[in-house]
């Protein structure tokens, strides 16, 4: 009786540590998702610069998408996933000069 017990003791406490690491391995795939698609600041720490405002507003927001959308489409390549991140950040920081 008391093997028995011991035994049901032990398979319950197995299937909890194994709940628990599967659990831990999803929220890590999830934060890796959301930290890919955030900005990255470049080492030399310059953004872009345009000539005037209107083209700063215009060209800016279609910029960042298509660098969106080449970040989802190169998702498995980490090197150019960072640069195309620090791309993103040099158009989140752009300046008219």
């Amino acid at each position: 009786m008391k093997t028995n017990f011991i035994l049901f003791f032990v398979c319950i406490l197995l299937c909890s540590f194994s709940f628990a690491q599967n659990k831990s391995e999803q929220i890590n795939k999830n934060s890796k998702t959301i930290n890919i698609y955030t900005s990255l600041k470049p080492l030399d720490g310059l953004g872009y610069v345009f000539s005037s405002e209107e083209d700063l507003k215009s060209r800016v927001p279609d910029k960042k998408s298509g660098i969106i959308s080449q970040i989802v489409k190169n998702e498995k390549d980490s090197l150019k996933v960072k640069m195309l991140r620090e791309e993103l950040w040099r158009f989140e920081n752009a300046v008219v000069k």
